[in-house]
């Protein structure tokens, strides 16, 4: 095998100690006997090959050594020629998966971490969340941060010695720090059932550190408050880490059409079929601030379709929506409008990125279009986004783009009559006619008020494809209508279309 230019150094033959298990869904691993391969990417422990970034999706069984010692040679083929990344190895930094790391609980990290040596806080989010903050607060736990100068292409160890060892093995300047800052932390009240030690490891490929979290236990902080010699045995409980610090995350939605709304200011009007659905997808896009009107309460049949729990159930719609999105992100904003709330009002619109109706009520959509005029807003899409009411297999986007002067009632009135016109739009034709009686149904046997039909896979499957729609068009000055089918609608249901209503129409 031919070594390339920045690729791996192999000899003309490589010795590898292949151990397989005994659970044959896990796949072997491949060990070399010698220390030339520490540091390279994909090399785990110093020794180790990373053979499968994902095994849940890489390894396949009935393969058997075939398909391992294929991937073996890919392997080699691509360290010998340099194809190997430091940036996309797992866990290159500390050389391997700490001891544990894979079934305790989860430490969140979202503020970037300090580049010097600090006490930081662990605050228990629940049975299997810890959060670490900068601040102090009550029942939280102390967590040492330590930044290390160099990785550790060996692992960290599983006690305190064995991490001492991997700094010594650096020439670290911090291995006398170590000792000193657990004791500190230790002798401090809060410690009295343990503390946290976090790690800031460097990375070979550069940018933020990655960082590894332990705990120890009541006795090992027991142990360091006497600071004796034992100090070195004391176990370190390798903990995961859920890393999304700006620095070091990448969305997972990063440039789909639902990332318009990262960063957003969205005022809905709507709780119901298609809002409720909405809103969440919104807050999961990475909305800052979501502004809920809806007085109307929520029954047990709503169920059945909109996303509510039992528990919501005789709550107005915009109460039960605002907690469920507050649970969702903690950086989000979630208000609720009331028609007295004039001053909420001001803010909701003239501020908002979005302004959408998703009512399908004609008193609320006039009382929305009174508000957008009383309260304009330059840089706002606004929007109506709505299914049918047969059965809510269908879509509608409206949107009037920034800095047209129409309201949605006249945009929709224009793509009405293009709409309606056109026979190959027919499965579209129920937005703008009167609906039969038999397009609705009857909930509750006796005085009940007609409603639409639909499931709630369908309307979420529709508010999803608004939301991704819907996303598309921030700061954009488009104006005109979406429409779309799912495909449980009728085979003949017209495929997705944009109407653009002429421009002669603005005002």
């Amino acid at each position: 095998m031919i070594t390339l230019p920045g690729g791996l150094a192999l000899n003309q033959r490589e010795q590898v100690a292949v151990h397989v298990p005994e659970d044959s869904s896990k796949p072997p691993a491949a060990v070399v006997g010698h220390d030339r391969f520490v540091g390279a990417p994909h090399v785990l422990y110093g020794r180790e090959l990373c053979l499968y970034l994902d095994a849940a999706r890489e390894w396949d069984p009935t393969g058997g050594a075939t398909s391992f010692f294929n991937r073996l040679w890919d392997w080699l083929a691509d360290a010998a020629a340099g194809r190997f990344s430091a940036r996309d190895s797992l866990y290159h930094a500390i050389g391997g998966v700490p001891a544990g790391a894979e079934e305790a609980e989860t430490l969140t990290l979202q503020d970037e971490v300090p580049n010097r040596s600090a006490l930081l806080w662990g605050v228990r989010r629940t049975r299997v969340r810890v959060d670490v903050h900068n601040q102090p607060a009550d029942g939280a736990a102390p967590v040492v941060f330590v930044p290390a100068a160099a990785a550790f292409p060996y692992g960290v160890g599983d006690t305190i010695g064995d991490l001492l060892d991997r700094f010594a093995l650096n020439h670290d300047s911090l291995l006398s720090v170590v000792p000193r800052v657990l004791h500190s932390a230790a002798c401090r009240s809060a410690a009295e059932n343990g503390l946290y030690l976090l790690l800031g490891v460097p990375h070979p490929a550069g940018g933020a550190k990655h960082v590894a979290a332990a705990w120890i236990d009541a006795a090992g902080a027991e142990t360091l408050r006497s600071a004796t010699a034992s100090v070195r045995a004391i176990p370190l409980n390798w903990r995961r880490i859920s890393d999304d610090r700006p620095a070091v995350a990448t969305r997972r939605d990063v440039g789909t059409h639902a990332s318009g709304f990262l960063g957003a200011s969205i005022t809905l009007y709507g709780c119901g079929a298609i809002g409720s659905w909405f809103a969440e997808f919104a807050a999961r896009a990475g909305a800052t601030r979501i502004v809920l009107a809806d007085s109307a309460l929520i029954n047990r049949g709503l169920l059945v379709r909109q996303n509510y729990r039992e528990s919501d159930v005789g709550r107005p719609k915009s109460n039960a929506l605002a907690d469920r999105l507050r649970a969702i992100s903690d950086g989000l904003n979630v208000q609720q409008l009331t028609e007295l709330d004039w001053a909420a009002a001001t803010t909701a619109f003239t501020s908002a990125d979005f302004i959408v109706d998703a009512t399908a009520n004609l008193a609320a959509a006039v009382s929305l279009q009174s508000l957008v005029q009383q309260f304009p807003s330059p840089d706002a899409v606004v929007a109506q986004i709505a299914t049918d009411p047969s059965f809510g297999t269908h879509g509608l986007v409206t949107v009037r783009g920034t800095s047209d002067h129409r309201t949605l009632a006249e945009v929709d009135l224009e793509v009405g009559r293009i709409v309606v016109d056109d026979p190959t739009l027919e499965a579209y034709h129920g937005f703008w006619e009167r609906a039969s009686p038999a397009d609705q149904i009857t909930p509750v046997r006796g005085c009940s008020i007609p409603t639409f039909r639909g499931s709630a896979a369908d309307e979420a499957a529709v508010a999803a494809l608004a939301t991704s729609t819907l996303g598309r068009h921030r700061g954009l000055q488009l104006t005109g209508t979406h429409l779309f089918a799912l495909p449980a609608a009728s085979a003949d249901a017209a495929p997705a279309r944009w109407i653009e209503p002429p421009s002669t129409s603005s005002t």
